[in-house]
């Protein structure tokens, strides 16, 4: 059976994961934007990561950004983080079943 999943957010590669893992499941993620992780944002604070989640749903965006900016936190796109010593999207195609397409 192939599935196709519409959006590379948190909940697209949660049940991505979980279907791959399935005996003839072949599944497709589809990802308009340049990065992973939908609205989940990850940034650096005095060298620690911090995260928001999915924080700029419930706040303006331009707003989230802007203070973020005034306090000097950068922002690290989900494909640039690292989990375990590696890249974090490596870690999540490396996960148990068949990797990921």
């Amino acid at each position: 059976m192939k599935i196709g999943i519409i959006g590379g957010g948190p909940s697209g590669l949660s049940l991505a994961r979980l279907l791959a893992d399935r005996p003839g499941v072949s599944v497709t993620v589809l990802e308009a934007n340049a990065r992973l992780g939908g609205n989940s944002r990850t940034a650096k604070l005095n060298g620690t990561l911090v995260e928001f989640g999915t924080a700029t749903i419930g706040l303006n965006s331009w707003t989230l950004n802007r203070w973020m900016r005034q306090e000097g936190i950068d922002l690290i796109p989900l494909a640039e983080q690292n989990f375990d010593g590696r890249p974090l999207i490596d870690y999540v195609k490396s996960g148990g079943g068949p990797a990921l397409a």
